[in-house]
């Protein structure tokens, strides 16, 4: 390796300050972005390739992500990895990022050099330049692709959430004339992964009766030949790969603003509302959706505002998921709300990513959730997810709508 492994928490560091460096720059700075369209359009490739290099420099793997090697290698035993990870804890997804994972651990067994991290990360930048194109602003796209809330997940992380995000803005654009595109869309996004579940009833409200039918068919098809061929291939069964799939939904309690939040209640209060999490963000989720269908909003702010309520109201929460609003927010010209939330969510990064990769200072060992740094990282951007949100709300006619309700 070109970097021994013990310097992978320094080589994070230097790369996510100067990332975030040249973010801030261009964020305090306009300046710099007064130059010709032309230039601007050939930055974004010079971004695509320090990324890459800085990817593969990096030494030491995110152990969730490392595990999924572990995937791959089980798999090519020709063993039913669901039937070994019984709790489903290191892959509770459906099997199609699996099938990739083999390729993965098998070009690392061939050539050690290209850590497994590696070899997705070189996937997930592509899906980094498909997003920057959906964005309007040439300009823009510079801020998307050197936010600390996109470097950090994607290139430090490894991360496959951004090729979900990609997936569920695909079928989004296909909603109104392509139902079976956007079926197979939003299957393909939670094939990656299951999480953008939480969004269908958007995609339902938006059809027409007749279009319903080839909308589903389109969008359980490809779960249902997924499924299919991996229990033909492992001798698994449907029942073992859906308990897998369907029976751990999201991540659990995880450091979050709302959960730090929560600390601050008295205990008793705090230990009924983790003990009933899911129910109060199902109700929240309830509710945000009756209003949009109300507004009659669109789609992809109809999706902006479901992904402001989970990371508003959901205990479930890992570090990866802050990415999920982001690249959604800029396509829908939401500028300087997605900025100013990158801005707010480096203390969150720094924090979290310093704690995974010293687990002998993780959070639990050494910091209290209501040490005052702790309070100020997490609390930061989840401040901002609830003035985002109701600002969201307050710009249409809601109290009229209400009033309706």
């Amino acid at each position: 390796m070109l970097i021994p492994d013990r310097f992978f928490p320094l080589v994070i560091l230097i790369g996510f300050f100067l990332n975030t460096l040249f973010f801030l720059t261009l964020f305090f700075i306009p300046k710099y972005l007064r130059i010709s369209p032309q230039k601007i359009k050939s930055l974004p490739k010079i971004i695509y390739l320090i990324y890459l290099i800085y990817a593969f420099i990096l030494p030491g793997e995110i152990q969730d992500v490392g595990l999924f090697s572990s995937v791959g290698y089980i798999l090519r035993q020709n063993l039913d990895f669901y039937q070994i990870d019984v709790s489903h804890g290191t892959y509770p997804f459906f099997p199609f990022m699996a099938f990739f994972y083999i390729i993965a651990n098998w070009i690392n067994e061939v050539l050690p050099i290209l850590r497994f991290s590696f070899i997705v990360k070189i996937t997930l930048i592509p899906v980094l330049y498909f997003l920057s194109r959906e964005i309007p602003d040439y300009r823009q796209r510079l801020f998307f692709l050197l936010s600390p809330v996109v470097f950090a997940p994607v290139i430090i992380h490894g991360q496959a959430d951004i090729l979900v995000v990609l997936f569920l803005i695909l079928a989004i654009k296909q909603i109104r004339q392509k139902p079976i595109l956007s079926g197979l869309f939003y299957s393909l996004s939670i094939l990656t992964k299951s999480w953008s579940v939480f969004l269908f009833p958007l995609f339902l409200w938006h059809f027409r009766f007749r279009k319903i039918l080839p909308f589903i068919i389109a969008f359980i098809l490809p779960i249902f030949l997924d499924v299919f061929i991996y229990t033909r291939l492992f001798h698994s069964s449907f029942k073992v790969v859906l308990n897998a799939a369907l029976g751990h939904p999201g991540s659990g309690t995880g450091e979050s603003g709302l959960s730090q939040f929560i600390f601050l209640l008295p205990k008793s209060l705090n230990q009924f509302i983790f003990q009933n999490h899911r129910i109060f963000t199902s109700l929240f989720f309830f509710l945000f959706y009756l209003i949009i269908f109300l507004k009659k909003v669109n789609p992809l702010k109809g999706a902006k505002v479901i992904l402001l309520v989970f990371n508003v109201f959901s205990l479930a929460w890992g570090v990866q998921y802050i990415i999920w609003l982001l690249p959604i927010a800029f396509i829908d010209k939401d500028y300087l709300n997605a900025k100013i939330y990158s801005i707010l969510s480096i203390p969150y990064l720094v924090l979290m990513y310093f704690a995974i990769t010293h687990e002998k200072f993780l959070l639990t060992n050494i910091l209290k959730p209501t040490d005052p740094i702790v309070l100020f990282s997490l609390l930061l951007p989840w401040s901002f997810s609830v003035f985002w949100l109701w600002r969201e709300m307050s710009r249409s006619s809601l109290i009229q709508k209400l009033r309706m309700i």
